[in-house]
C-alpha cells in the first residue's frame, strides 16, 4: 500500500486535510487506487467558516480505513517523507476529529510503528543528510512525474476552488510513488502507471 496527503499547509497543529491518495494491491495482484478529498468552504454573510469542514476530514479518514480494511494487516505501508509529515499529520487530525479517537488513533499509530516504509530514508537522502524531492528520485529510476500543482501551491489552489488540479497532482504522487516501490522491488512499474487511465475519486 502507498499513500500520500495534501493539506492546507505544513503546520501539523493548525492545518487541514485536502486529499488523501491511496493505492493498494488487490487479491489478484492488480492495483486499485482512490483519491479521497475534502472541499473548500466559503464564507456565508459575515460569518467566516473554517477552510475545511471537520466532518469532511473525518469522512476522508474513515473512507481510507474502510478502503484498506481488506488488505494483509502485515503488509508494508509506503510513503515519501511520511514518517516526518504524513503520519504525524494524519494521527494528529484523527486525534482531534474522532470521539473514539483512542481506537482510531491506535490503529493509525500501530500501522505507522509496525508497517511504515518511508522511501525518503532509503532512497531520498544524501550522505550529508540533505533530502531529495520525490521527482528527483523518480527521475533517477527512470519514472516520469507529470508535474502539476506542486505541494507548496496546494493551499493557494484549494482556496481558489481548483480542486480538480489538486486531485490530479495527488493521483500522480501516489501512482509514481507506487511505481517506484515496484521498481525498487524488481517488478515492472508499468502496471501501476496504467492506473493513470482510471479515474478513481
Amino acid at each position: 500500500m502507498v499513500y500520500d496527503l495534501e493539506t492546507t499547509g505544513i503546520s501539523i497543529s493548525n492545518e487541514k486535510l485536502v486529499t488523501f491518495g491511496v493505492l493498494k494491491k488487490t487479491v489478484d495482484n492488480g492495483f486499485e487506487h482512490r483519491i479521497f478529498h475534502t472541499k473548500p468552504q466559503r464564507e456565508q454573510g459575515n460569518e467566516p467558516k473554517e477552510m475545511v469542514d471537520p466532518d469532511q476530514e473525518k469522512q476522508v479518514i474513515e473512507k481510507f480505513l474502510n478502503f484498506i480494511s481488506d488488505i494483509n494487516p502485515d503488509s508494508p505501508v509506503y510513503t515519501y517523507n511520511g514518517d516526518t509529515f504524513d503520519w504525524p499529520f494524519l494521527i494528529a487530525r484523527a486525534y482531534e476529529l474522532f470521539d473514539d479517537y483512542g481506537d482510531t488513533v491506535d490503529k493509525l499509530f500501530q500501522m505507522k510503528e509496525n508497517r511504515s516504509h518511508d522511501l525518503i530514508k532509503s532512497h531520498g537522502t544524501y550522505p550529508s543528510g540533505a533530502v531529495k524531492k520525490l521527482e528527483q528520485v523518480l527521475s533517477e529510476h527512470g519514472i516520469e512525474h507529470s508535474g502539476g500543482v506542486g505541494g507548496a501551491k496546494v493551499p493557494e489552489y484549494f482556496a481558489k476552488g481548483r480542486l480538480d488540479e489538486i486531485i490530479e497532482y495527488s493521483r500522480e504522487d501516489v501512482l509514481t510513488t507506487a511505481a517506484l516501490v515496484e521498481q525498487i522491488n524488481g517488478r515492472s512499474p508499468e502496471s501501476v502507471l496504467k492506473q493513470r487511465e482510471r479515474l478513481n475519486v
